[in-house]
């Protein structure tokens, strides 16, 4: 049981579904374990309810499949698990989206989704700003896997420092595979190949890369340790796995923000909603010890994303704003049960309104492990 802030919010629908006459009637600390974004800001819930329709329990996500029809991950592909569903430790979840159903053939899926807003953010990653702590370990020889590779701007990145070796990035989105090519093709570099692919069943034999990298993948797979042990067998003996993962219970900012704790909230309850680990980067180095690496060859660290100066905060802000409305966090958000668009619009104007505080400031601490295989 945790006390945090709750604002109150009452909407009276005004004539259109898109038209909400929303007023603030009070701020209170609440003591729960939980919360359901359409109640802190008096939303309504889109399952039948007020209609005469039997009303949806909002006690578990709506339908038993993951949405990949709606948004296919960026960083994993069919799930390897069985009939039952599994949290981010491995534990069976019988409550999370595809519990009980056949999931070999399904994609789990992606919390962010693909939208722009999401690629968006994405693209702007380096293998600067993004793998900085494998950076010195690299010889311009090396054979690389980059697990999840989304549109390929670390890639492709890592690609050119290594000149005299190669890069194969994999994904689960054809879509973003070819934007990957695309953007190969415009760097004009050549020791590159992008392939889809499971991030449970890897399509290469034991032994065949020098580092195996992946960056923010962990935290959206239901078992992240499978996922390592995986990258573990592909790596060559002596090779680097090397993983970054944000820690969404670590982030922080300033001014303080009513609706950045709801949304950090709703974050934290729409993946364990759907068997993913939100905090995955003070997990790392706990989950590559469970994967069998030697303990000894463990190197844990972190580092962060600052964005604070009036160009990256509209960046953030902005893509986070849409993020709340837009992306596949919202679509799973509302079919968990868990918010509606009234609730999720407060939350982007929260985003908005920080992005345009002269002072705001905002850190993403991420953790990182590089390991021997």
């Amino acid at each position: 049981m945790c006390s945090v802030a709750r604002r109150t919010y009452s909407a009276a629908m005004t004539g259109s579904a898109n038209e909400h006459d929303i007023a603030r009637i009070d701020t209170a600390r609440t003591d729960a374990p939980s919360h359901k974004l359409g109640d802190t800001f008096g939303g309504r819930f889109p399952a039948n309810e007020g209609s005469g329709g039997p009303a949806r329990d909002r006690t578990k996500p709506a339908g038993t499949d993951p949405i990949d029809a709606v948004d296919a991950p960026s960083s994993l592909s069919s799930l390897t698990r069985g009939a039952s569903g599994t949290g981010a430790a491995g534990q069976e979840s019988p409550d999370s989206p595809g519990a009980g159903t056949d999931l070999t053939k399904e994609s789990e899926s992606y919390t962010h989704g693909h939208h722009e807003s999401v690629l968006r953010s994405h693209r702007r990653r380096t293998a600067a700003n993004s793998a900085a702590f494998l950076l010195p370990h690299l010889l311009s020889d090396m054979t690389l896997l980059d697990v999840g590779c989304g549109p390929g701007t670390v890639t492709v990145d890592l690609a050119e420092r290594l000149t005299q070796g190669s890069v194969v990035g994999v994904d689960a989105s054809d879509d973003v595979l070819e934007s990957a090519r695309g953007l190969a093709d415009a760097h004009g570099t050549k020791n590159i190949t992008f392939e889809h692919a499971n991030a449970y069943e890897l399509p290469f034999e034991d032994d065949s890369f020098d580092v195996v990298f992946a960056h923010q993948l962990l935290q959206h797979l239901s078992d992240p340790v499978a996922a390592l042990r995986e990258m573990k067998r592909v790596a060559k003996p002596g090779g680097f796995v090397a993983v970054r993962d944000a820690d969404y219970e670590a982030m922080t900012w300033y001014p303080e923000s009513a609706e950045l704790t709801e949304w950090n909230m709703l974050y934290h309850e729409v993946t364990h909603a759907y068997g993913f680990e939100p905090d995955a980067g003070r997990r790392l180095a706990s989950w590559v010890r469970d994967a069998g690496f030697d303990p000894a060859t463990i190197e844990p660290g972190a580092s962060v994303w600052c964005y604070a100066t009036p160009d990256d905060r509209t960046w953030w802000g902005g893509l986070w704003a849409e993020r709340c409305t837009e992306s596949n966090f919202a679509v799973q958000a509302k079919d968990s049960g868990l918010a509606d668009d009234v609730a999720l619009e407060q939350l982007a104007q929260g985003w908005r309104e920080w992005a345009a505080a002269p002072d705001g400031w905002f850190a993403v601490l991420n953790g990182e492990v590089l390991a021997r295989a």
